[in-house]
């Protein structure tokens, strides 16, 4: 960041500038740098927070689709064993008949 600013300042010196004035364009340069050096990092954490937020959507998402399976392997053991009593129940009445 320094070499930044030491090249934002020799960018701006002109011959016969007092020290006020190359106080002054440091510390413009640093306020230039640093604005850009905030607005890059703010991108960043921009971008990184959309990834974590896709991430948790996908983990929620992947989440339901195991949930829903189970329930779905759940309902089909239910239906399988009342076929099976069905059919028990149809043999019982069949040997009964």
């Amino acid at each position: 960041m320094l070499r930044c600013i030491e090249l934002e300042v020799l960018a701006t010196v002109n011959r016969g500038d007092t020290i006020s004035d190359l106080a002054t364009n440091v510390d413009h340069a640093f306020e230039t740098v640093a604005a850009e050096r905030l607005t890059s990092l703010e991108h960043d954490l921009t971008h990184a927070l959309e990834s974590f937020e896709q991430q948790q959507s996908h983990e929620e998402e992947k989440q339901a689709v195991a949930t829903a399976y189970e329930r779905s392997q759940r309902q089909q053991q239910i239906a399988i064993l009342l076929l099976t009593l069905l059919v028990l129940g149809l043999l019982g009445y069949i040997l009964l008949l």
